[in-house]
């Protein structure tokens, strides 16, 4: 088990939200190897979001993945063939758009366990960070923390292995 702070932890600290949003941008040739380091260290409960990407994938990003919380991408999957629509009013999502990674938790705030995802990433051999920053959002927007390197992210985790 990691031992480390919540990536949000700053926020909750500070009671701010609801929306908290991680964004790490990465060298741009480590597109390809980011997509790979997330999908194998992706946190359980969080599936593949197809529908998502194809509508992306024909946009500006060479490569996009997209993942949702299982809950979010079940109810999205069985909209199209139900006569009742309804609104998703939390969810969380990881997107890797070429070289940046993007963790979103609407509403849901520290429901979905990716802290772990992104120690692996900064961990990883094979990627660069160039930057990263951990935000809010919804009724105002702030940033609360961020950096330029994998070590300063370890540092803000207070993660020691």
């Amino acid at each position: 088990m990691i031992k480390a702070r919540d990536w949000f932890w700053k926020i909750k600290e500070i009671g701010q939200g609801p929306d908290y949003i991680f964004i790490a941008t990465f060298d741009p040739s480590d597109a390809e190897r980011l997509a790979k380091t997330v999908c194998q260290h992706l946190p359980p409960g969080f599936v593949r979001n197809e529908n998502f990407i194809n509508l992306h994938k024909r946009g500006s990003c060479l490569i996009y993945e997209s993942y949702l919380d299982q809950h979010t991408h079940d109810r999205l999957t069985a909209m199209p063939d139900s006569a009742k629509r309804e609104n998703i009013w939390y969810n969380g999502e990881i997107e890797v758009r070429d070289n940046q990674l993007i963790i979103e938790n609407i509403l849901a705030g520290g429901m979905y366990g990716e802290t772990e995802l992104i120690i692996a990433i900064a961990q990883s051999p094979d990627l660069t960070m160039q930057e990263w920053k951990v935000a809010y959002s919804g009724y105002a927007w702030g940033k609360v923390a961020g950096g330029t390197s994998a070590a300063s992210l370890l540092d803000y985790l207070e993660y020691n292995n």
